[in-house]
């Protein structure tokens, strides 16, 4: 192949450069997408973890006075283990308890909620 004079090509080192700097960008964007997708499961699972948490405090209060409460099934929720703790306020008032619901993934606390109930 015969170059003309005037005529102006990229050489070995420019294609070299060229791909390099691709490389880098590529790298930069995979690594700011694969962090974007992290951090949008990490929302859903702590919004879910919520929505279960104030359907099951709201199943407690709608349930007659007790010392204990067990979970209700919540389908579609199976990821997700609940526990509702109660606790007295004092013994003078021993008609006020506090009622916590904490729900958890994979052993992890993902949220906690906390209301008071009235005898």
């Amino acid at each position: 192949m015969k170059v003309r004079k005037g005529e102006k090509g990229l050489s070995l080192i420019d294609v070299v450069i060229a791909i390099g700097v691709l490389g880098i960008l590529a790298v930069g964007f995979l690594t700011a997408s694969r962090s974007a997708t992290t951090t949008l499961i990490r929302v859903d699972e702590k919004e879910t973890a919520k929505n279960l948490a104030e359907t099951q405090m709201e199943y407690v209060k709608a349930l007659p006075f007790s010392e204990s409460y067990s979970p209700m099934d919540a389908p579609g929720y199976d990821a997700f283990t609940v526990d509702i703790v109660t606790s007295d306020i004092s013994e003078r008032d021993a008609g006020i308890q506090n009622v916590t619901v904490v729900v958890e993934r994979e052993g992890r606390e993902i949220t906690r909620l906390s209301n008071y109930r009235v005898k």
